[in-house]
């Protein structure tokens, strides 16, 4: 009697577990709706040791489906990233194409600046040697006018001492010249200094030496005439390539000269009063008179003086 109610109620108990398995892990037979995990928790003849069983095969099935559930969310983020990977992998593509093209273009602007360069560099070169050509020039006319100067200074010396009274009249009238620094018109109607005395250095080339001035250049309008400034006597009319027609005017100890005239109206000897016309300023792209002061010395040659600091202003 006992016995048969013990094998009753482990019957009980046993089904109790199979339908408990059955919900937690969803594994029933095909055939019959029994779970292969109630198959071998039954085939347990203890039934704590059943018991234990089960909960290892639902704790295994738990401990599957999380691994499973990490596994699709890995999954996914890997999917993300893959994504992502790939839109930053086409920027950078596009970044690159950019850069390349850029880089391309910053080759092309080199290559040019660099012909550029070179074709400076060579004009630079032409550019300077012709400034020495003209350096050489203007020094071998300032020369060559140094020289007519100098010659007829000393002529002057030797008809002063030839001749009594012309001493006197020469130191009147270099007195009167002296008296008038700074006073003196223009030597032509309209006119600006566009090159000044003394040392001059190329506009371009900062540092480059040209020729010095010996007198002052006057740009003015075509066609302009060349006036004497102050009353005197014309001694030497000669013509110096690069200069044209030169004209020089004795006033006592003091001489003017006037260069770069196409024309000349005046003749050795002749006696010229202030603001009479010399003759016309040579013409080409511009209008330019050179105009130069002269001082004679007792010994020794002509000291050249600045003509801005003589003209009225």
């Amino acid at each position: 009697m006992v016995s048969s109610q013990s094998a009753e109620i482990t019957q009980r108990r046993m089904s109790a577990v199979s339908r408990t398995t059955r919900k937690g892990t969803g594994e029933e037979s095909p055939d019959s709706g029994t779970s292969v995990s109630d198959i071998r928790v039954l085939s347990s003849d203890d039934i704590g040791l059943a018991y234990r069983r089960w909960r290892y095969f639902k704790n295994y099935s738990e401990y599957i489906n999380e691994q499973a559930s990490k596994i699709r969310q890995t999954s996914h983020k890997i999917s993300t990233e893959i994504v992502s990977l790939n839109a930053k992998k086409e920027e950078v593509a596009k970044q690159k194409a950019a850069r390349e093209k850029e880089m391309g273009t910053l080759r092309g602007e080199e290559a040019e600046a660099l012909k550029l360069s070179k074709n400076i560099a060579t004009q630079e070169k032409d550019l300077k040697r012709r400034l020495e050509d003209q350096r050489r020039a203007v020094e071998r006319i300032n020369k060559q006018i140094e020289k007519i100067i100098a010659e007829q200074a000393k002529k002057d010396r030797q008809r002063r001492k030839e001749t009594p009274n012309l001493p006197q009249a020469d130191k009147a009238l270099s007195a009167s010249f002296a008296g008038n620094r700074g006073q003196l018109p223009w030597p032509v109607k309209k006119g600006v200094i566009t090159k000044k005395f003394g040392q001059q250095y190329d506009p371009v080339f900062k540092n480059l030496k040209l020729a010095p001035n010996n007198g002052i250049d006057i740009t003015t309008e075509e066609n302009s005439a060349a006036l004497c400034v102050f009353g005197g006597i014309v001694r030497q009319i000669f013509m110096i390539p690069g200069a044209n027609n030169c004209v020089m005017v004795q006033h006592g100890e003091y001489y003017t000269l006037y260069c770069k005239l196409s024309t000349v109206k005046v003749k050795v000897g002749d006696r010229l009063s202030t603001g009479q016309v010399i003759g016309t300023v040579y013409s080409t792209d511009e209008t330019v008179l050179h105009f130069e002061i002269w001082k004679a010395q007792d010994t020794g040659n002509p000291v050249k003086l600045n003509p801005e600091l003589w003209l009225k202003k």
